[in-house]
């Protein structure tokens, strides 16, 4: 399978989202892995192993999937979530 089908078949299973720009991701390549009982880092390091790609955990639930040669920052978004109307929504939940 490509390697955008191997992080969404990581995310379905487990509490862990990726972000990435499709267009960065090699499409034609395609990955073989089995692994079990491994932590998170080793399986991503396998699975990125022949690629220009890198990864960085920005916390134990987002993981940024990136080329090697990008720097990898966490930032803080601020705004207010609202409806069509313009009224506040309580209490949203972002991803």
């Amino acid at each position: 399978m490509n390697l955008a089908r191997v992080l969404q078949a990581i995310e379905a299973q487990g509490n862990v989202r990726f972000v990435y720009n499709n267009d960065v991701l090699p499409s034609n390549e395609f990955i073989s892995i089995d692994v079990k009982d491994q932590p998170l880092d080793v399986v991503l390091s396998t699975v990125l192993k022949n690629t220009a790609l890198t990864f960085k955990a920005l916390d134990k639930e987002l993981i940024v999937i990136a080329p090697s040669n990008s720097v990898i920052k966490k930032i803080t978004v601020k705004g207010k979530i609202t409806d069509s109307k313009g009224n506040p929504i309580i209490g949203p939940i972002s991803r």
